[in-house]
């Protein structure tokens, strides 16, 4: 409800106004009426305001359903004063005050009772003549009828109401409740911070509000006076909701212009010609809400109507004002003359948010947020709240644009918003020839003999361009660079292209990003030269994805990374988001080849994820490259090299590289292809890129930095080596010079980093150059290398998931055996020494020599010939055919396949099928369990025992457990004390058993991929300020590794597939302390449906049962640390352990 600024005063005070006496509640009638008609009066008091409500008018103006004119209600006669036309002629008709006033266009009904509130009171008029009716009832209960609504029925049965009030205009305030309890009446932005300092001796009560349900919210009505108009917290400043919006006379040409409405959506930025401005694809259709029937013939034509009869955006018939849309004015024949965009007066804050890939979502929170019911909704579900958007092909189109207005979606502390700016800077004497600074910026090719006189344009900020001054002549007199500020939350990016063979010039792409990961339009200033004499002076420029390598052939396709579609008849510039991002000649034409151009795109990116750093510029004349060269780093960039990481996190990687430089992590670019392999397969490089200014020598500190941990630049990655028939030298840098020697002998040469790159130098302007080869030479010259080991293969039954249900022994501790395998649409072939097919249960398991379906039968190949049959595969391909490898796989065989038919995917479909076990591989895994479990009790007793003695060691603790374990083992983790543990060891023992309780109990959503639920491990200990470093879980496999894709637990967000039922994963989670203790607890969960009270959407749940079933130590245990429940989850396991082993015993 709105707030007023009255005063309040002291009932029965007297005082004097004008040098006249007033007594208590009563005023002079006959001054009231000729000299000041009805005021309100305030006196004043022994400093107390008195406020006389007895001499005041009520209005209250009819405009709806095609009724106009007003009721007068007078608190000095308390008397009605009706007059009105268009209620019909149906004799006396019923008028009702209702408590709350009317929202005018919040509601497609503004006057039901769920919007009004309940009748107060009602009485009955004339509607054909003006009549006074006595209510001095209605004055009696209630002499205040500020912000009441009046509402009346038609004789055809049309409701139409109105408000009460003064005939002023005030301010009104809300404030909202966004907390568990939902709707208006707040605004500071913690509530926490504003209740801890107030003073509860200076509040207010205002009295006792109502708190309905969702599906029917209460409202309360509370009048008060004495809230001063004092600075507090103002979420918005408008004219009241309450009254209708005033639009004054739009100045023109008369003859010329007709109608002008209000439009769907404002105008775009001066990128569109002018000509377009107007056009449907920019502002869209008039705003009609409520969907009017405009083709209706009772719509009204001209002005006169009640404002409910027309579109809410028809300004022509009834007037409405609306921010954030737009106001067209037609000519008389109804095409389109001008338009604008409507804005509130004073600064107005602009974001922009732009999803360029498919985003596929499911809301959660739908169960009463309905547009009518916004409070009711989730601040971020916008869906429900307005309605869905349109997906539309059509990006750029009128069909793929949508418009809403929120309540609840807060203005963010941005202070300035992001964006180019102007500064001032060197005015430049020289140069300003034309040859250097080119003629007018004219984007839109607007002829200029229709450019109006000077003072009388618009204006747009331009900014990488520059300003002429000219002589009255025309010739130029001084001219300088028009630079944008670097915004205070903004980095400059800045990177390069060099060309050097038959197109000589450089490409410098420059380009702002924030720290909420958005960034400016990209500056590319371009200055080429053609070297040879070419056919044509222009070319299109492309980006591809490929650095160049040594020929433009290795370019790789044109960079398309959200999947548009080339040559797109939608992409402009206009447009730019229906374009590739690498075709930018198709939205910013042809490059010259003669000269200096500047261009900006929207679309570019030079940091984050699809940075264009490290891909290539390429020129084309029609479709034939004439050069092309990489696009480098000119901001700070570096390269690191570390031991191998098996789940490489890219995140992870960033924050610790802004941890060692104490930065944003959003400044931070890992540059494409990284990690890639190096120092022959033992480790990984990541290239690099930080944005904004940062010291070489800090950026180089980054290699040794402890904050890297498992990224730290590492000895044994640092060196190269090249051996000769006669020389062997190694390279490495500084850090490793005195180890090298000492570790060296003599047949070998150090080399400093330094001489490695001046002999790369002297070998290239010697006309040499090395290169990659394809075969490892220290395999061709290690002629006793043992041989490939090539065990006995054993089957399994169909019973067990897999494509060839066979297991091996090639590599000690784990059942598997050296093979390849190429699966078709319609062939299996299998790379394997065929020395091993010639057992006659394998060939009849394999079904080689009678398939049983010709489709399903199974090619066999020697092992070393999978590179030759996979070229001939590739070979046979169409020219869109596509070949799916694994990421993981190695660099020969991923090369095997030509880059236009290679696809590399995180898991191959058969990994993800015998990720989920079936019936048969769940009960030998339960089976194998429940033996490992006795074992290992077995052996913790024997340790219990022994260990007292002080005759145990880790060799002979091993050796018994292989002794206990003979049968096989499980991946199992028990961590026991056998002294007297401290207080501390317990305390963090238990922490760690409360994050595996955690896991072992969630209950969560199918869907719900592994990585989410790493959190619950680590709880109890960020709660204390403890953490691990390594993941909760992974895939565990069926007589196969112990470790298996693609399913796992980790605070990685690597390419984890959801969890489901069947999947096994380990809970392990832990606490290590260097050089004094390490704690984990390791159980093998098997995922299985779960059966949670409520079923949301159908999408069922799912939960844990641990496979293990190892007891834990009691002894290690604090359990003033645990719930109730947790204690209850120990006791229930340990009755389960105690019936299982007692069977298995």
């Amino acid at each position: 409800m709105p707030w007023r600024s009255t005063k309040a005063g002291k009932s029965g005070s007297t005082g004097s106004l004008f040098g006249r006496k007033w007594g208590p509640a009563r005023c002079d009638r006959r001054l009231a009426l000729s000299q000041f008609p009805c005021l309100q009066l305030s006196a004043r008091d022994s400093g107390q305001a008195v406020d006389s409500i007895s001499c005041i008018q009520f209005q209250a103006p009819l405009n709806m359903g095609g009724v106009t004119g007003q009721v007068q209600f007078d608190s000095t006669f308390q008397t009605a004063t009706v007059t009105v036309s268009g209620a019909g002629s149906c004799g006396p008709i019923n008028f009702s005050l209702s408590v709350f006033p009317v929202m005018y266009g919040h509601f497609a009904q503004p006057c039901l009772e769920s919007n009004i509130g309940s009748s107060i009171f009602t009485f009955t008029a004339d509607s054909v003549s003006n009549s006074t009716v006595n209510v001095s009832s209605l004055f009696e209960q209630s002499p205040n009828l500020d912000d009441l609504s009046l509402t009346l029925q038609t004789c055809n049965g049309t409701k139409v109401c109105t408000v009460v009030s003064q005939g002023q205009t005030f301010l009104t305030r809300q404030a909202r409740f966004t907390g568990p309890i939902a709707g208006s009446t707040s605004t500071a932005a913690s509530c926490d911070v504003l209740l801890g300092s107030l003073d509860a001796s200076t509040l207010t009560n205002l009295g006792v509000v109502k708190v309905g349900t969702p599906l029917q919210p209460e409202k309360t009505r509370l009048d008060k006076t004495g809230l001063s108009n004092s600075p507090g917290f103002l979420l918005f400043h408008m004219g009241s909701s309450y009254k209708c919006a005033q639009v004054y006379n739009v100045p023109g040409k008369q003859n010329k212009v007709g109608p002008y409405h209000v439009h769907l959506f404002p105008l775009p930025s001066v990128r569109s010609p002018p000509p377009s401005q107007c056009s449907n694809d920019n502002v869209g259709g008039h705003w009609n809400p409520f969907e009017i029937n405009t083709k209706d013939p009772t719509y009204p034509k001209v002005p006169g109507s009640t404002h409910d009869k027309y579109e809410t955006g028809d300004l022509s018939a009834k007037h409405m004002s609306l921010a954030g849309r737009s106001v067209v004015i037609h000519q008389t024949n109804g095409a389109r003359y001008v338009c604008a965009s409507i804005s509130y007066p004073g600064e107005v804050i602009v974001a922009r948010a732009r999803f360029q890939s498919p985003v596929i979502g499911d809301s959660s929170y739908a169960l009463h947020c309905t547009p009518s019911s916004p409070l009711s909704c989730e601040v971020a579900d916008l869906s429900s709240k307005h309605s869905p958007i349109n997906l539309s092909p059509g990006v750029g189109g009128v069909e793929s644009k949508n418009f809403f207005t929120d309540v609840r979606i807060q203005k963010a502390s941005l202070g300035n918003w992001f964006g180019p700016g102007m500064s001032s800077g060197q005015i430049r004497v020289e140069p300003c020839s034309d040859a250097n600074i080119m003629g007018h910026f004219n984007p839109l090719a607007w002829n200029v003999s229709n450019s109006p006189k000077p003072g009388t344009g618009t204006v747009d900020h331009i900014v990488g361009r520059s300003l002429v001054v000219h002589y009255a002549n025309g010739s130029r007199m001084r001219c300088a660079d028009i630079s944008s500020e670097r915004d205070t939350e903004g980095q400059w990016t800045i990177a390069k292209a060099v060309f050097n063979s038959k197109v000589t010039g450089t490409v410098q792409l420059r380009q702002q990003m924030f720290l909420d990961g958005s960034s400016s339009d990209i500056i590319l200033e371009v200055t080429l030269q053609s070297s040879t004499r070419q056919e044509t002076s222009e070319a299109s420029l492309f980006i591809t994805n490929s650095r160049t390598g040594s020929q433009c052939n290795d370019v790789g396709d044109t960079y398309n990374p959200f999947n548009m579609t080339s040559a797109d008849s939608r992409c402009s510039l206009a447009n730019p988001l229906s374009c590739m991002v690498g075709e930018i000649s198709a939205r910013q034409g042809p490059v010259r080849l003669t000269g200096s151009q500047l261009y900006t795109d929207r679309i570019i990116q030079l940091s984050g994820d699809h940075t264009v750093v490290h891909r290539s510029l390429v020129l084309k004349s029609r479709d034939s490259i004439i050069a092309c060269t990489d696009i480098l780093p000119e901001s700070p960039a570096a390269e690191q090299t570390f031991p191998n990481v098996a789940d490489f996190s890219r995140y992870d990687f960033r924050r610790k590289v802004a941890n060692a430089l104490q930065l944003e992590i959003a400044r931070v670019t890992i540059l494409p292809w990284s990690p890639i392999s190096a120092a022959g397969g033992r480790c990984q490089q990541v290239n690099f890129m930080v944005s904004g200014d940062v010291s070489t020598e800090l950026l180089q500190s980054v290699k040794t930095s402890e904050k890297m941990g498992i990224y730290k630049e590492s000895d044994s990655c640092a060196s190269t080596a090249i051996v000769t028939e006669q020389y062997a030298a190694m390279w490495t840098d500084g850090r490793y010079f005195l180890q090298a020697s000492q570790q060296m002998d003599n047949n070998w040469t150090l080399m400093k980093m330094d001489q490695w790159k001046n002999m790369s130098k002297a070998l290239s302007s010697a006309g040499h150059s090395l290169v990659v080869v394809q075969d490892n030479l220290i395999d061709a010259v290690w002629t006793d290398r043992p041989k490939r080991p090539s065990t006995r293969l054993r089957t399994l039954g169909l019973d067990y998931t897999g494509l060839f249900n066979l297991r091996g022994a090639d590599i000690e501790y784990n059942p598997v055996f050296f093979a390849y395998t190429i699966v078709g649409m319609n062939t299996i072939r299998l790379f394997v020494d065929t020395n091993r097919l010639a057992d006659p249960a394998l060939r009849d398991h394999l079904q080689l020599d009678s398939p049983s379906k010709p489709e399903l039968s199974v090619q066999t190949f020697p092992y070393e010939s999978v590179y030759a049959e996979l070229q001939a595969v590739c070979a046979a391909l169409g020219p869109k055919d596509k070949v799916w490898i694994c990421d993981k796989a190695s660099c020969a065989l991923t090369q095997a396949i030509p880059k236009a038919h290679r696809t590399p995917i995180p898991y191959t479909p058969l990994c993800l099928s015998k990720a989920v076990k079936n019936a048969t591989e769940v009960q030998g895994m339960k089976m194998a369990h429940i033996k490992d479990a006795v074992a290992l009790c077995e052996l913790f007793a024997w340790l219990e025992k022994e260990i007292p003695g002080g005759t145990v060691t880790e060799i002979s603790a091993a050796d018994k457990a292989e002794e206990f374990r003979s049968d096989g083992t499980t991946d199992v983790t028990r961590t026991v004390h056998f002294g007297t543990p401290s207080a501390y060891e317990k305390e963090c023992f238990t922490f760690v058993l409360k994050g595996h309780i955690a896991v072992s109990a969630a209950v969560f959503p199918n869907g719900t991929k592994g990585h989410l639920l790493d959190s619950f491990a680590r709880a109890a200990l960020w709660e204390s300020g403890l953490d691990y470093l390594h993941g909760t879980g992974h895939g565990v496999g069926c007589f196969l590794n112990v470790h298996e894709g693609p399913c796992g637990i980790s605070y990685k967000t690597f390419a984890d597939e959801p969890l489901e039922a069947g999947m096994i994963v380990s809970d392990e989670p832990g606490y290590y302390e260097d050089g004094s203790f390490g704690i984990r607890l390791e159980n093998v969960v098997l995922v299985i449906p779960a059966k949670p009270k409520y079923n949301y959407r159908n999408r069922g749940s799912l939960t844990f049962e641990p496979l293990t079933l190892v007891p834990i130590q009691v002894k290690m245990m604090n359990t003033q640390l645990l719930t109730q429940k947790e204690v209850m989850n120990i006791q229930q396991d340990d009755d389960d352990l105690t019936k299982i082993h007692s069977y298995e015993i």
